[in-house]
């Protein structure tokens, strides 16, 4: 049965009758052209109300990955700092921000341990069981294992008052800490292990580790962004710095086996609401994915050329080389040597615990006393103990040389095995952790509790999930394709599932046809793959809210499967009104989910009457002659107007004019079959005089002959003036030597605006002011005295000129005796 049968509103029959009326009327025209909707990218569907579906920044529409809560934690535990799972498969949290041990059983979370006074930001899983990085002072190691997961053994890790992250390389345990910047290595096969220092940096702390194949240990840092390379050499180790970002903060690292390294950065003054960038409202086609993987650029395999004469060497004749410490120019100046230890000298005593605390609070005060006075700016981390809360970088940081430009938003840089690096993530979210998935990047992300996709190499990116929480700081892959998430704000744990949401919407925005109009079909346009469908519904109403008027019901859902990008055009069963909006229905199998490309949406209002907003006149100045500097006549009138047409209907215009005093004389074509809204009048075949000028705006171009509507408007009175000034009773006269100039002024339509005279043979045309001193009427009179005229005969011209440059010349003849 039609859903239009269906329908209960108590509008429904006014709605069936105006459809009726307007069909049947044949006095109401439809427009020929109808309206559309084409909503195909991602900024198309970005107003759209979304349910476990997700638009691609390509505007393609899918289902969201399937999320199930595994537990929620209780009290003021609400941050979840890490997930590690056990060997035999159980899951544990590291839990806070008062330092808690939990598991996941069954659909809770359960306490382990409490660490009261401490953190725990990082947990990490070998055979032998569960590492804990307790955080604290001092901080310290604890394996727990067993069916009551008590403490095995503990390592104590003086002068380290933070553990960020931990990763074990075959029998060596690296810590990343603070607040010292340090990376730590632990022999674990000693009994009585003791952490050496593999990396010192300048930087208050390490946040992030990762590891490759050939155990190469990488590090991110607060402060400058940095991302740090190591490579063990025995005992010690060499580092490099493989890239200093733009940010001030690399909150996560993925390192895959063959060094490939992603860093997200984690700038908290970067996370703010909303998207970075306006979504594309224009599609831009796909970067092509080449079957083998987009290739990186590569520096060739040449070995380092060798230091010629090497400090230290000798060269091949056996004499020292040049440089060497031996070979010393003979002038050289002594330089001053160290004292070195006597025998029976006592070593200078090593610092207590209590004197390194009293000197990096003494430092502490001195930078934070530095940064306020404006002196310096610092990145300072003492204070913050909140990965997913905040960035733990308090201030802006210095720029360095060769940094990375500061961009706004946090962002993902790939950095590939030879040290090249592409940006291919960059949103207004703090990166908090990235896993692979089937050669896709996972990113959990603060601060709107976000999921992304990022493809790194078509740099395709979708919400994968958009939590409730706000922070998403713990990720883990389980295998399988499933991730656990651990969220803060609230504290959660969630499973997102290799399968999809079994069913999503996606809901149009409110869409306005401006008038009541009838429906076209909708097209939809999209793959199904498997059993996965596509239905599609619609609703209408006569008022802009939904939910604040009388709408239709949802209609009965339309179901299509689609194959290769296909199309379908369904009908529209919602009654005819002014508003509409469409629902989209994905329904998966499963293991797929359909893809929606695209939605289209035809309607057909009745023909609306164009309408002229205004129309404005002036008269156009003539450029300067090149023969005479008089005012040149204003003889075209420019005539502008502003025309719409509801319809977006094409429209042609007809110019006319007419006597202003003559409102009973017909209009006389001046232009027709105009395109464009303005016209230039060329007044010198019209009578002078006052006119209107009327526009007629037609949509005759996109309407059959019976349904054209015409719209006009006529304009305020237009002056026709083409004739100069009349001069009236001009006189010469002299007196006692002096000759005066007087003449009468006139014009029928335009205000004089200016007089000038000139005597004989002179090159200037001298002003002359009025008898009332100001040109302000059709009518002046000029009494004006011309001193130093010689005796004999002399030529008097006179100029006179209109408002619209009409001008005239008038002459006398004088002698002067």
């Amino acid at each position: 049965m039609s859903n239009r049968r269906s329908i209960s509103t108590p509008h429904a029959a006014s709605w069936s009758t105006a459809v009726a009326v307007m069909l049947a009327c044949s006095a109401v025209a439809l427009a020929v052209h109808p309206g559309e909707w084409n909503h195909r990218t991602e900024a198309d569907f970005e107003p759209a109300e979304t349910e476990n579906t997700v638009v691609t920044s390509y505007g393609e529409i899918t289902l969201a990955r399937a999320t199930e809560a595994l537990g929620t934690l209780e009290g003021d535990d609400s941050i979840v700092y890490d997930i590690a799972r056990a060997a035999d498969g159980k899951v544990f949290l590291a839990v806070g921000p008062e330092g808690k041990l939990m598991k996941i059983d069954g659909d809770k979370v359960a306490p382990v341990d409490e660490f009261p006074g401490s953190q725990v930001f990082a947990l990490t899983s070998t055979a032998k069981g569960l590492w804990v990085a307790v955080s604290g002072a001092p901080s310290r190691l604890e394996l727990r294992s067993g069916a009551d997961m008590k403490p095995t053994r503990t390592i104590e890790l003086k002068d380290v008052r933070y553990v960020w992250d931990m990763v074990v390389v075959g029998d060596t345990m690296w810590l990343a800490t603070g607040l010292e910047g340090q990376v730590l290595a632990l022999d674990l096969n000693k009994k009585d292990a003791e952490p050496k220092v593999m990396l010192d940096t300048k930087q208050d702390n390490i946040l992030c580790l990762g590891s490759d194949q050939q155990g190469r240990i990488y590090a991110g840092t607060d402060g400058e962004g940095l991302v740090y390379r190591i490579t063990p050499k025995g005992d010690t180790a060499e580092s490099f710095v493989l890239y200093d970002a733009g940010e001030p903060e690399i909150g996560a690292l993925l390192v895959l086996n063959d060094g490939t390294v992603y860093a997200g950065t984690a700038d908290a003054r970067q996370a703010r609401p909303g998207r970075l960038e306006k979504a594309s409202t224009e599609p831009k086609g796909k970067i092509e994915k080449p079957a083998g993987g987009i290739k990186e650029p590569s520096i060739p395999n040449v070995p380092p050329k060798a230091e010629p004469n090497a400090p230290g060497k000798a060269a091949a004749n056996g004499k020292p080389a040049k440089g060497d410490a031996n070979d010393k120019p003979a002038d050289a100046p002594e330089v001053a040597k160290a004292d070195t230890p006597k025998p029976g000298d006592q070593p200078a005593p090593k610092p207590t615990a209590e004197q390194y605390d009293q000197l990096r609070s003494e430092i502490g005060k001195r930078l934070e006393q530095a940064r306020q006075s404006g002196a310096i700016k610092l990145q300072a981390s003492q204070t913050t103990t909140s990965r997913a809360v905040t960035s733990r970088s308090s201030g802006p940081a210095l720029r360095r040389p060769g940094a990375a430009p500061s961009k706004s938003g946090n962002a993902i840089y790939r950095i590939n095995t030879d040290g090249f690096v592409r940006e291919i993530f960059r949103e207004s979210v703090m990166i908090l952790r990235i896993v692979q998935i089937d050669g896709s990047l996972l990113v959990g992300t603060g601060n709107e509790g976000q999921v992304y996709r990022v493809d790194p190499d078509t740099e395709e990116v979708s919400i994968l999930a958009d939590l409730e929480p706000q922070q998403i700081p713990a990720m883990i892959d389980v295998g399988a394709g499933e991730v656990l998430l651990g969220t803060a704000n609230p504290g959660k744990v969630l499973r997102l599932k290799d399968d999809y949401a079994k069913q999503g919407t996606l809901s149009s925005a409110t869409l306005d046809a401006k008038q009541i109009s009838l429906w076209g079909k909708v097209q939809v346009s999209g793959a199904t793959a498997g059993k996965s469908t596509i239905q599609i519904q619609t609703r209408s109403g006569n008022v802009a809210d939904p939910e604040a008027g009388s709408w239709s019901k949802w209609s009965d859902p339309q179901t299509v499967a689609l194959t290769g990008g296909q199309s379908a055009y369904l009908d529209v069963y919602s009654p005819t009104a002014r508003f509409l909006q469409y629902r989209v229905v994905l329904n998966s199998d499963g293991k797929n989910t359909p893809r929606v490309l695209g939605v289209a949406l035809k309607y057909l209002m009745p023909n609306l009457r164009p309408k002229v907003e205004e129309i404005k006149t002036d008269h156009l100045k003539p450029k300067p002659s090149r023969d005479s500097d008089a005012p040149q006549p204003q003889t075209i009138v420019k005539v502008e107007w502003k025309a719409a047409d509801a319809n977006g209907d094409a429209l042609v215009y007809t110019l006319e004019a007419r006597p202003f005093a003559e409102p009973n004389t017909p209009f006389v074509p001046v232009a027709t079959d105009l395109g464009a809204n303005t016209y230039e009048w060329d007044t010198r075949t019209m009578a002078d005089g006052r006119y209107v000028l009327r526009v007629t705006a037609s949509d005759e171009p996109d309407n059959i002959a019976d349904q054209t509507l015409t719209a006009t408007r006529i304009s305020d009175a237009v002056i026709v003036d083409n004739t100069p000034p009349d001069i009236h009773d001009l006189k010469v006269t002299v007196a006692n030597g002096v000759a005066t100039l007087t003449a009468r002024l006139t014009d029928a339509l335009s205000p004089i605006t200016e007089a000038r005279y000139r005597v004989g043979g002179d090159e200037e045309w001298k002003i002359v002011l009025p008898a009332d001193l100001i040109y302000d009427s059709t009518n002046e009179n000029l009494a004006v005295k011309i001193p130093g005229l010689a005796q004999g005969d002399h030529v008097v011209a006179l100029r006179v000129t209109d408002a619209l440059g009409n001008t005239r010349y008038a002459s006398k003849n004088v002698t002067v005796k």
